[in-house]
């Protein structure tokens, strides 16, 4: 069978995107390696019991946010799910409460992590640049810029009072930072890098000031854990991409891309699939090793820039006695 378009990777970037294409009237396709759908924010099962791996919670998936506008569209129901209103962060000498709201959070972090001048700029910096970027975003903004048409989207998506944050597309969190004379303020630090690491995967000197700040204010956008976890999530979403007519195929190791008159032909390790377009919704090296020659010659500077930002991911399960967690409001 002829595709419109075959996806490659059933975590949330391949199923959202064949999801939306499928309601859009296209014929579309998931391969995924996996036994299971998910991706970085998967499951896996055992003895009847399911257990997240990865991503445990579902970020802007109220009525107004990126996720809430990908389930209208899709025309899945409300989720049921639990919204979470902050969490705890262990830091060796405190601890702070991260509020969803702006007000408790604010007065939490003067508190906690220092109300001088330069604190009080930092938080205003995070806080316009999260404001103006989660806005833009759900506008459907593309980065990186491309095209004229890219640049133009981005333009009506900012306010002209907002522009002037442009300045900081080439900063990182650490330059920040260090303009501020805070580089050295280690609970603070610390309690960043902890933010960091766990959204936008990277360190404080190695973060991008704007995806920084999208990622340290991840929570004001709304923290939600969906009831069954992402089993009990992906169970829906993957139910619902099925009665559009999506076909989600798991156990498909994708081995090799190659244009053919009508398109392109995806081999697997068990079938040949055609397809008028391909969306690779995987790392940038596997793709790269799947994609036509063309394509990994395109690839090349990107792969050469994160060579030596690669890692892996390790999964440690803890039991924790329910008396040492008993009466605590947030995880």
């Amino acid at each position: 069978m002829h595709y419109d378009v075959a996806v490659i990777g059933g975590g949330m970037s391949g199923l959202a995107t064949a999801a939306r294409l499928q309601a859009a009237g296209l014929s579309t396709i998931v391969l995924e390696s996996h036994t299971q759908p998910g991706g970085c924010a998967g499951y896996f099962r055992r003895r009847g019991f399911s257990f997240d791996v990865g991503a445990t919670t579902l970020v802007d998936f109220g009525p107004t946010g990126i996720g809430g506008q990908l389930l209208t569209e899709i025309g899945l129901p409300d989720l049921p799910a639990e919204e979470l209103p902050g969490y705890v962060a262990w830091l060796p000498d405190r601890c702070v409460t991260l509020h969803r709201d702006v007000e408790r959070w604010q007065r939490e972090r003067r508190e906690k992590l220092g109300n001088s001048p330069q604190h009080q700029q930092l938080w205003n910096i995070f806080d316009s640049l999260a404001n103006t970027f989660w806005q833009a975003t759900r506008c459907g903004i593309k980065l990186p810029v491309q095209s004229a048409a890219d640049l133009w989207r981005i333009v009506k998506a900012i306010h002209p009072l907002d522009w002037p944050l442009a300045r900081y597309v080439r900063w990182t969190v650490g330059d920040l930072l260090r303009s501020l004379g805070l580089r050295n303020d280690l609970p603070l630090v610390h309690l960043l890098a902890m933010l960091l690491e766990d959204t936008v995967h990277a360190k404080v000197d190695d973060a991008p000031l704007i995806n920084g700040s999208l990622g340290i204010t991840i929570r004001g956008a709304g923290l939600m854990r969906a009831r069954g976890g992402m089993f009990g999530f992906w169970r829906q979403f993957t139910q619902r991409y099925r009665e559009l007519g999506g076909s989600l195929r798991l156990g498909r190791a994708v081995q090799q891309v190659e244009r053919i008159a009508a398109g392109f032909r995806v081999r697997t390790n068990r079938e040949e699939i055609d397809a008028t377009q391909v969306v690779s919704a995987v790392p940038v090296e596997l793709t790269a090793r799947l994609a036509p020659p063309d394509v990994a010659r395109c690839l090349e500077p990107y792969r050469q820039r994160n060579a030596g930002r690669l890692g892996s991911a390790l999964v440690l399960l803890l039991g924790v006695p329910d008396d040492e967690v008993s009466g605590q409001k947030f995880t």
